[in-house]
């Protein structure tokens, strides 16, 4: 699935977080356990991370390239 969320854009990826995000409250409510909802929490994990690091890529350079992007 990481892969695929990285051809996603930063809208796309902000509703699928969110939408996975209301399914895991509403499990949770439903009563499903916190173990039940393991997977669905990972999920909503790698959105979150994707999400960041596409709103913050400049921070996330690798620091040789981008000495020679300054040239």
């Amino acid at each position: 699935m990481k892969k695929d969320l990285w051809k996603l854009d930063i809208e796309q990826l902000q509703t699928l977080y969110r939408d996975e995000n209301k399914e895991l409250e509403n499990r949770l409510l439903s009563g499903s356990s916190w173990e039940d909802v393991s997977d669905l929490r990972h999920q909503i994990g790698e959105l979150s991370t994707v999400i960041y690091k596409k709103l913050n890529a400049s921070h996330f350079d690798h620091p040789a390239e981008k000495s020679r992007r300054n040239e």
